[in-house]
């Protein structure tokens, strides 16, 4: 009976059935169930399981075969699931690290709401609020629901403890944890009321060690540096501050004083700001709002409109968080996923050259009734299982690539506790798997022998396949993908050779930077108090074995922090200059050259005449020369309260913030005359294992109340301001060594087929005269051929990529001529090895062997 007029319930049901099987069985099939009126459904649902039974026995024993041809060839398994592996490795590595960095919301309950302000739109980075301008825009913005000011660098000394320990905190304003939506584990978050009142909350972490983790702890008495606060809350052991490079632990939290000295002037610009927008407010509306309420301050304020103050810019706290590495990280995804598409173009051609290799063999299945599609599955199962095992291998090292770069990540990328192989990566990596198994497993299969007869009658030994096109095409592909990550990374480790290279201006080496103590009010009640202490302090450093100098300073080289409305005679307006308060020896310790003039000294006291030092930039910048001794000009600083004329009396060398920051104007004051103190920098021998602990003690000689000073030597600081460079230079450089492997894999592959199939044709030459010489230039000048093509193809994409590079990354040229032509060299010359190792099976063969060969 004809299989058309059958029931359509039991054609459906056929469906789930082999092919074969049907073809067979469906025609007995529709002529039992009309003569012998069967159970529709009851044979349905019988013909469902048992060809799904069916499908799952063939699927097994595809299985099982396809591991037995595996075995029987390691070397092809092995180079296959590691490349495989290797770039499923990169992927998962990049996955979780863009996935935990650029992806994942912040973790706070509103975090799609929440917003960085800057105080001045045209300084999006880093421009803050005065507390007086912050409560003026929380007061005017009609689309902010909470408006949060964290000043999120303090720090305080924790005493009344067994052992005073140094904590890092924050001085936050009530709207603070109302915009990241966060609640007390313990306790309560501020309340206005709490504003100047010495509110503390404190992190889980200080509650458990230092209070017990008592549920009495709230409206104890906590004795920090200035006095003595009461515990209003206790922040769960999750929670972290949000600031502008990322999420920070914080051990505590202070109420801002809103009638100190600072937040009582609108000059002092300290608090960074955070706003939570309404829901179904756009941004767009909010960034108009708070325009509205920034431009009636710059009104209101000659000093904002004399300055030229833009106003105020908003933006998403995320996006503000990763801008400075987003273009790293999406760099980094293009190039692992160029790496997976060179991966795949070598397994296809390992596959293609194996599947060459076994023309006989299926067609000699197809001869006997094996169904192209049922080839199609066998190849598709083989590719299925070195793809799996390429994939648990790559997982397991892409966990790895992540535990072996945290030091550098936790450096160079916020958010990176985030950072985790987790369920959407796993996902992600299955996807590439299923992906890598269609692309690497249909292609050798479709491309294998459509015509039975020919096949039959192919030797295999002289016959050209149909699929060398293919594979060359393939290497082609690798070597100008290749090419383009390799010309990349070289690119961005000469950019990173060049930029650890820079002058900072000052010897890093054996140099140290310790954080001044909390100096307490109750028993340093003025500057002259804590002058003091510091000079005592500065005498017991130098007295520590190995220590050879001590300065005191505000800020260090590579951590400016703060710059000036500077004012010179002769020059219109004012221009922001960076500037410092060091005490006396600080150039002789960080060994910045003096060039005019002399160091600060015993002269200059606070009631002595104003005096500075400049740099050489300073001096050139302003006066044009660097015989600037006995000029005057006017900083925008407060001496007391009224801002004076300052005399220069030396002109310094020139320090770098950084080594891609250009070298800028500097100016320097005495700290008697400033009364400010914030570090050390402490310079050594190198012998200096114990200094760490001869600081502590001589700290504690002092005053037994000061905590173990914080102590980070310079080469850390170095480090922080390369990471990003580094870590682009070092995973660039691996992705592209693993390019390199995979391109030869691929010249190796198709250069050791063509020697497999040309054996007859070189054993015919050597017997006609051919010397060894001769073939082995054959074989290498053909696989050179392949791969100039991909050179040039290569040098279209390296162009593009180092345009790419040199407008989101670094500052290098769009094509380097001498990068490119060193990578050219290199992989010609690995090119040239790779195929002599088949080569030199061609000049083995023997010409009696050619002249046998049928």
């Amino acid at each position: 009976m004809n299989r058309m007029t059958m029931h359509p319930m039991l054609r459906f049901a056929l469906l789930f059935c082999p092919r074969d099987y049907r073809s067979r069985y469906a025609s007995s099939i529709a002529a039992d169930a009309k003569t012998r009126g069967v159970d529709l459904l009851a044979a349905s649902t019988d013909l469902i399981y048992q060809g799904v039974s069916m499908h799952f026995e063939n699927l097994g024993r595809d299985f099982s075969f396809a591991a037995r041809t595996l075995a029987r060839s390691p070397m092809y398994a092995g180079v296959a699931i590691l490349a495989i592996a290797l770039a499923i490795a990169a992927n998962v590595a990049i996955a979780s690290v863009l996935e935990g960095v650029l992806l994942r919301p912040l973790p706070y309950p509103r975090a799609d709401r929440i917003m960085y302000v800057a105080a001045d739109a045209k300084d999006v980075a880093g421009s803050d609020f005065s507390y007086l301008d912050g409560r003026d825009l929380a007061a005017g913005a009609k689309t902010l629901q909470a408006f949060g000011l964290s000043e999120s660098d303090g720090s305080a000394t924790l005493t009344g403890i067994a052992q005073p320990v140094r904590l890092e905190g924050n001085d936050v304003n009530d709207g603070y944890f109302r915009v990241l939506g966060a609640q007390a584990e313990l306790g309560r978050t501020f309340a206005a009321a709490d504003l100047g009142t010495r509110a503390l909350i404190v992190s889980d972490r200080v509650w458990h060690a230092y209070f017990g983790g008592s549920l009495s702890a709230i409206g104890q008495i906590a004795h920090l540096d200035s006095g003595t606060y009461h515990i209003v809350g206790v922040m769960g052991p999750q929670f972290r501050d949000v600031t502008r490079t990322g999420l920070v632990q914080r051990d505590y939290w202070t109420a801002l004083d809103p009638r100190s000295n600072m937040n009582v002037q609108r000059a002092y610009q300290h608090y960074v700001g955070w706003a939570l927008v309404k829901p179904g407010v756009s941004n767009g509306a909010a960034q108009a709002d708070v325009n509205r309420v920034m431009g009636s301050l710059v009104h209101r304020y000659i000093r904002y409109h004399l300055s030229g103050w833009g106003g105020a810019q908003l933006g998403p706290a995320l996006r503000v968080i990763v801008s400075p590495v987003q273009s790293l990280l999406w760099m980094l995804y293009a190039a692992v996923a160029l790496l997976l598409i060179i991966a795949c173009a070598n397994v296809t051609n390992l596959a293609l050259v194996r599947a060459a290799a076994r023309e006989g063999e299926l067609n000699v299945r197809s001869a006997l009734g094996a169904s192209r599609s049922r080839l199609v599955t066998q190849l598709c199962v083989e590719m299925s299982l070195l793809a799996a095992a390429g994939g648990v291998l790559g997982i397991i090292g892409g966990w790895q690539v992540l535990a072996a770069f945290s030091a550098i990540g936790a450096q160079v990328l916020p958010r990176w506790e985030s950072v985790h192989v987790d369920a959407a990566v796993v996902a992600y990596v299955v996807g590439i798997m299923l992906l890598t198994t269609l692309v690497t497993g249909l292609i050798p299969a479709l491309s294998s022998q459509r015509d039975l007869v020919p096949g039959l009658r192919s030797t295999g030994r002289s016959a050209v396949s149909s699929s060398t096109r293919l594979r060359s095409a393939l290497v082609v592909a690798e070597v100008a993908l290749a090419i383009a990550v390799v010309v990349s990374a070289g690119l961005i480790v000469r950019s990173f050779i060049a930029v650890t290279h820079v002058d900072p201006g000052f010897a890093g080496t054996n140099l140290y930077v310790a954080d001044v103590p909390g100096f307490p009010k109750e028993r340093y009640p003025d500057f002259a108090s804590t002058l003091r202490g510091v000079g005592r302090l500065e005498r017991g450093m130098r007295a520590i074995a190995g220590v050879v100098d001590v300065a005191e300073t505000t800020v260090v080289p590579f951590d400016w922090g703060f710059s000036l409305g500077t004012q010179v005679p002769g020059r219109r307006g004012e221009e922001d200059v960076d500037g410092n308060a060091i005490g006396p020896g600080y150039f002789r310790t960080m060994r910045i050259p003096l060039l005019r003039g002399r160091d600060f000294d015993s002269r200059d006291r606070f009631e002595s005449p104003q005096v500075a030092i400049i740099s050489a930039a300073f001096a050139k910048h302003f006066f044009g020369t660097l015989d600037a001794i006995g000029r005057t000009y006017r900083p925008g600083i407060s001496s007391g309260q009224k801002q004076e004329t300052r005399t220069i009396v030396g002109v310094v060398g020139d320090t770098r913030n950084g080594f891609r920051v250009p070298i800028a104007p500097a100016q320097y004051f005495p700290n008697t005359q400033i009364r400010a103190v914030g570090r050390f920098v402490i310079r050594t021998n190198g012998r200096d294992g114990g200094l760490l602990a001869g600081l502590t003690g001589a700290y504690r000689a002092v005053d037994p109340q000061f905590a173990a000073p914080k102590l980070q030597p310079y080469r850390e600081i170095f480090a922080e301001d390369s990471g990003k460079a580094l870590a682009a230079a070092l995973l660039f450089g691996a992705f592209a060594f693993i390019a390199l492997l995979l391109a030869l894999a691929g010249v190796y592959a198709v250069t050791a087929y063509g020697v497999e199939q040309r054996t007859r044709e070189f054993g015919i030459r050597k017997a006609i005269g051919a010397t060894n010489a001769a073939v082995l230039s054959n074989v290498v000048a053909g696989a050179l051929r392949q791969c100039a093509l991909g050179i040039a193809l290569g040098l279209v994409l390296a162009a593009i990529s180092t345009q790419l590079l040199s407008a989101m990354l670094f500052e290098t040229s769009p094509l380097d001529p001498a990068t490119f032509a060193g990578v050219v060299v290199l992989l010609v010359a690995c090119a040239v090895f790779a195929a002599l190792v088949p080569a030199l099976r061609a000049t083995r063969v023997a010409p009696a062997r050619a002249l046998r060969y049928e």
